[in-house]
């Protein structure tokens, strides 16, 4: 895997213990609180790094833009548009009206596996 690369990102509180590292986030009930993103119709706010640690009230920092790992829920091949899942975990969506977080940049073999995904939020349209 290349490096990853990202410009904004932001301190934020993780809400609760559902929250790991290279997750999709949306946001939470509280100010300057975030969850994982469970659905392909939840608001994707960024991707959690490696400070994510499954703690409620802890701090984790939320990636917003550039090239990032994301957790793949299965095998996937790049190109994909990477949605949310369970535990905010990526999947690929072509549904219409369904929200993206980024395009998928290499082809995942396996299992919740990392995977570097341009961030570029938005919603399918076909």
């Amino acid at each position: 895997m290349t490096n990853t690369t990202f410009g904004l990102s932001k301190t934020l509180i993780q809400e609760n213990t559902t929250l790991n590292p290279y997750r999709l986030v949306k946001l939470g009930t509280s100010q300057d609180q975030v969850v994982a993103a469970t659905a392909d119709t939840d608001v994707l706010f960024g991707v959690t790094d490696e400070s994510a640690d499954a703690t409620a009230g802890n701090p984790v920092n939320v990636i917003f833009s550039g090239i990032v790992k994301v957790t793949i829920a299965s095998a996937t091949t790049k190109g994909a548009y990477i949605t949310a899942t369970t535990a905010g975990k990526g999947a690929a969506t072509t549904t219409n009206l369904k929200k993206y977080i980024g395009i998928l940049l290499e082809t995942t073999t396996g299992t919740d596996q990392p995977a570097q995904v341009l961030l570029c939020p938005g919603q399918m349209s076909v």
